[in-house]
């Protein structure tokens, strides 16, 4: 399991330090690499040089909150493909609506467990990976 995912980096964009700790470790024993920032402007310069390959992203985080990061990478061209994980203790409707039209990919809230949180990461970095190879192969054609 830990050759698969040993390639695969997760930005982690979380402040409250306790759970970021707990996600990052999780993380980091299933092979994942991590970067971690409880900034939300930080998260867009980390998009930038570190090229994650997927986000996970609280929604009150400091100077640019979740929202703020989601729509911003999703409308850049070269960052749009990352799949974001929006998580958040916050269990509002108008919350997953606005961070789903934002172009977050998933919403998980925090009671969730970190197997179930996994879970998703798993079917995101699956997801992602076919989609490249279709337009790889279909770049061929």
């Amino acid at each position: 399991m830990i050759q698969e995912t040993e390639r695969k980096c997760i930005l982690i964009v979380e402040d409250n330090m306790s759970y970021l700790k707990i996600l990052k470790m999780r993380l980091e024993s299933r092979g994942y690499r991590t970067i971690v920032t409880e900034d939300g402007l930080e998260s867009l310069n980390l998009v930038r040089q570190e090229k994650p390959d997927l986000i996970i992203c609280d929604l009150m985080v400091p100077r640019l909150n979740g929202f703020q990061v989601t729509r911003i990478v999703k409308n850049d061209k070269n960052t749009r493909h990352i799949p974001i994980i929006v998580l958040t203790s916050r269990n509002l409707e108008e919350d997953i609506e606005l961070a789903l039209k934002c172009g977050a990919d998933v919403f998980i809230n925090k009671a969730e467990t970190f197997e179930f949180i996994i879970e998703k990461i798993k079917q995101l970095l699956k997801s992602r990976s076919i989609k490249s190879s279709q337009e790889m192969c279909c770049s061929y054609v």
